[in-house]
């Protein structure tokens, strides 16, 4: 057993002297036994990893693509430090034979983009963006008369793909809480082979075989953009109000302490106040 005095374990000189008054700055009500495996203090451990990053994801459409008739689906992904990753995969494969008429694309696309600006600061993903981009894809477009195919016949993308390489700069647009519009323009080079041909007697006869060489606009992008997770959310107005109710109900406390502060300060100027 020990003794205990004002939160302190007592040494046996110390008892001796708390016995003993004359000697002592101890009562001896301040004394009372405790058992030795008790500790006076509790040691809490706080945990020192650091919070968890969100994760922000955007599911994506080029609704001008979607207009084209060429479906297509993309995935953004934030990378930190104002950079994001972005995706896309468009497929469009429509004919009508008898028509002469072929409408048919597909390919990919990867962007590496910079946002800036206050709204990218309030929020990852959104508000101004430049970038970089890359494409690859074949095509084949033909509306009753002479046809144009990319790449060489048959075989897989790689065979008769197409390519692009460029630059880009867009706004991405809050619309609700979950959604945003995206505006982009690209400007690159657009390089490869492609073919001429026209029907004739049932059948598509080759007329020519073309590089093609362009230096322009390559990309055009108005995005329907779907933001994953709950702290992906754009801020609503009330989620604004929320904010703003909150931070004024922070703002009254230090408003009433320099309230209070600055009358002391005047009543020690004054050599006192009346209450």
């Amino acid at each position: 057993m020990a003794w205990i005095c004002c939160g302190n374990t007592l040494s046996a000189q110390t008892l001796y002297d708390a016995k003993n008054p004359k000697d002592s700055p101890y009562q001896a009500e301040d004394f009372y036994q405790a058992d030795d495996s008790y500790q006076a203090e509790d040691t809490l451990q706080a945990d020192s990893s650091p919070p968890r990053k969100p994760l922000y994801i955007n599911v994506r459409t080029n609704l001008l693509y979607d207009a084209l008739l060429f479906p297509n689906i993309g995935m953004e992904f934030y990378l930190g430090k104002g950079y994001s990753l972005n995706t896309n995969w468009l497929y469009g494969w429509w004919k009508k034979s008898r028509h002469h008429w072929y409408w048919r694309a597909y390919g990919g696309e990867i962007d590496l983009r910079k946002w800036w600006g206050k709204a990218a600061e309030e929020k990852p993903t959104t508000g101004h963006h430049i970038g970089i981009y890359a494409q690859m894809f074949t095509y084949d477009f033909q509306t009753g008369g002479r046809g144009y195919m990319g790449g060489k016949p048959g075989g897989t993308l790689w065979d008769k793909m197409n390519y692009a390489v460029g630059a880009e700069y867009g706004y991405s647009l809050p619309v609700a809480k979950n959604l945003n519009i995206d505006f982009a323009i690209g400007v690159g080079y657009w390089g490869g082979i492609y073919h001429e041909y026209l029907p004739q007697d049932g059948r598509y006869a080759w007329q020519s075989t073309k590089n093609r060489h362009w230096l322009g606009p390559t990309k055009a992008e108005v995005s329907l953009v779907w933001l994953i997770g709950k702290k992906n959310q754009n801020r609503t107005r009330k989620m604004n109000s929320e904010k703003m109710e909150e931070e004024s109900k922070r703002e009254v406390p230090e408003k009433k302490k320099e309230d209070f502060e600055r009358k002391q300060e005047e009543c020690g100027r004054k050599g006192g106040c009346d209450e």
